[in-house]
């Protein structure tokens, strides 16, 4: 078994459930005298969309001795969500993970635990010395859900590459672009909970139609591989739209040691529901089960 590390943007095992590279020699590289159980640690840039994940090692995966383009494994609705996330899709090769691990909050410092990391990382894996390995693997960790990648025939790939190739459209506008729009118009508006399918992953937004929101967000999500979806769990009602976009921040903020990546939560039900319920009812919204 071999520890290797990189840095990332995040970590996010349910959107991106694998380990991808700019080039192919990088991807090649990482299945080198492949080892059965073998890990990719993934260290957060200081650039990374979450604050808690910022020169942080956040995740781990476990990797298995199959390679190819992104398109052989992903869904378009999953590659465009990134494309619209980062601008341009940058990471078009791709090293398919079996399982994952997410590392305790609050994530250990890279600089703490591993020292000075090779400038390479930022691109190609780093094999750790057995000593950092070792370490890696001591560092309190928990495993958590990841989407299963899916495998299409030499047909349908060049069929799905021509698409992707041509691909104009990006999906529905950023959650940042609607909560602009919505706070600006009148009317009663919504702060929302999604749990991910029976897990323990949760979702916080806003929206004056969560229905119609609810519908966007599963776009991107594979139900046809996955056989799981968002689904509302709960709803709060708010006058003004201000008020429930500020709910939906002070709801964040609640849970800031849980969050994974985006505006998404990590955390059992049953201290979800209490958060929820002690945010919305401090607010006075009236919360829908």
């Amino acid at each position: 078994m071999k520890v290797f590390a990189k840095y990332f943007h995040g970590f996010d095992p349910i959107g991106w459930p694998a380990v991808t590279f700019s080039s192919e020699a990088a991807a090649r590289s990482l299945l080198e005298g492949f080892e059965p159980g073998s890990r990719m640690v993934f260290l957060a840039t200081k650039g990374a969309r979450i604050d808690a994940m910022r020169g942080k090692i956040v995740g781990m995966m476990e990797f298995g001795d199959e390679r190819g383009r992104v398109e052989q494994y992903f869904t378009e609705a999953m590659i465009a969500a990134r494309t619209e996330e980062f601008g341009k899709f940058q990471w078009p090769w791709a090293v398919r993970a079996l399982r994952a691990w997410q590392f305790e909050e609050p994530y250990p410092v890279t600089r703490t635990e591993i020292g000075r990391v090779p400038m390479s990382a930022r691109r190609n894996p780093w094999l750790l010395p057995k000593g950092l390995a070792s370490k890696m693997l001591r560092l309190p960790h928990f495993e958590v859900p990841l989407s299963r990648p899916f495998a299409l025939s030499a047909s349908k790939l060049i069929e799905v590459k021509r698409r992707t190739s041509r691909r104009q459209s990006k999906g529905p506008p950023p959650t940042s672009y609607e909560a602009l729009v919505i706070r600006s118009c009148d009317g009663p508006c919504f702060t929302y909970l999604l749990r991910f399918g029976a897990r323990d992953i949760w979702k916080v937004g806003m929206s004056v139609d969560p229905d119609r929101r609810l519908d966007e967000i599963n776009a991107h999500i594979p139900t046809e591989i996955l056989d799981e979806e968002w689904q509302i769990e709960r709803l709060a009602r708010f006058e003004a739209p201000q008020t429930a976009y500020d709910v939906e921040q002070r709801i964040l903020d609640h849970f800031r040691a849980h969050r994974t990546t985006g505006e998404r939560i990590s955390l059992p039900l049953p201290q979800v529901s209490a958060g929820w319920d002690a945010v919305v009812s401090a607010a006075g919204g009236s919360s829908d089960a």
